[in-house]
This record gives structure tokens, C-alpha cells and sequence, in this order.
């Protein structure tokens, strides 16, 4: 009886799958400049001097529309940041509301990021 019960509520949750889930839709790529960076964290707790964080807005004039259409709709999404030697690194990007044009790339980890670099972000549109 357990057996009949638990296949049923797997087939059940395999046929109600969007099977688009954890599938990236249309993601949107944009070179960004960094303006600022996060200094080293000199704080006792372990855990957050694994956060870091740069500063980016667009590198393109042209892309300042569509960079600050994706802030307002995005802020908080994944992202994927290349840099120009093609290594990829993951992390969030939060618009920043009093900063007109700037988004706050949050992420993990031992990526030395430097003032005017360009990153390539990836945003990954969330499902409304």
C-alpha cells in the first residue's frame, strides 16, 4: 500500500512538472563596466568574508535604457558574470534605487574583480 502511494504521488508531481523549470528562458546579455569594488572584509566572522560585491552600470551609452529597464525588473534575479579572459562566476544583481543607472553585483568567493573591467552579465529573467 505504501508502495501504490508513494509511486502515485511521483507520477502525480512528474506530470503536473513545468518542463521548463531550471531551464534559462531568453537569457539577456550586457557589458557592463565596474565603478567600485569591495574592499577586503576585515570583520571575525568567517561566513561573510566570503561576500563580495562591485558596483557595474552599462558600458554602452546606447544600452543605458535597456540596462536600467532590466534593473527595474530584475533587481534581485541570477546573473552570470563573465570577464574578459572567459572565466564565468555566478551572483545577484540588485538595483540600486537612489543611484540612477547602477546596479549592486553581489557574489561568493575569491573573484578579484578591478575598477573600469567589463563584465559580460547574463541576466536570467525570472517567471512571472
Amino acid at each position: 500500500m505504501k508502495i501504490r502511494l508513494l509511486v502515485t504521488f511521483f507520477l502525480v508531481g512528474l506530470l503536473s512538472a513545468d518542463p521548463s523549470q531550471g531551464q534559462t528562458q531568453n537569457p539577456t546579455k550586457l557589458d557592463c563596466q565596474v565603478l567600485e569594488v569591495s574592499g577586503p572584509y576585515r570583520g571575525s566572522e568567517k561566513e561573510l568574508s566570503q561576500v563580495h560585491y562591485a558596483i557595474v552600470h552599462h558600458k554602452n551609452a546606447a544600452d543605458r535604457q535597456r540596462f536600467s529597464q532590466l534593473l527595474k525588473t530584475e533587481s534581485g534575479s541570477d546573473v552570470m558574470f563573465t570577464r574578459d579572459d572567459g572565466r564565468s562566476y555566478r551572483g545577484a544583481l540588485r538595483r540600486l534605487r537612489m543611484c540612477f543607472g547602477r546596479g549592486l553585483l553581489v557574489f561568493t568567493g575569491a573573484v578579484e574583480l578591478r575598477e573600469g573591467e567589463v563584465l559580460t552579465l547574463e541576466f536570467r529573467p525570472t517567471k512571472k
